[in-house]
């Protein structure tokens, strides 16, 4: 059973779709960065940087442990993200 998804930003309105495509069974939520960095190293929480390809490389700040993903892409991977961790999906 899917724990839920978090956003980290509002800009991630766009995925939003993505809740559906992995069965989400609970509502998306919105964290703020104090919250985020409460749940660093948390092993049931898997976070996701879905920043352009261009935007990603020309950054400086990125999250220790997230994984990158093509926001372009959401159904290629969306399936294959873990049932029992919430996902934390963010771009900056």
């Amino acid at each position: 059973m899917r724990k839920g998804i978090l956003l980290a930003v509002a800009a991630m309105l766009l995925l939003l779709p993505l809740a559906g495509a992995v069965g989400a069974e609970k509502e998306v939520k919105y964290v703020n960065s104090a919250d985020l960095k409460a749940m660093l190293g948390d092993p049931q929480v898997t976070i996701i940087d879905v920043r352009t390809p261009k935007d990603w490389n020309s950054s400086k700040t990125m999250i220790k442990g997230a994984v990158r993903q093509d926001p372009g892409k959401v159904p290629t991977w969306a399936q294959a993200l873990p049932k029992d961790k919430k996902i934390v999906l963010y771009c900056s």
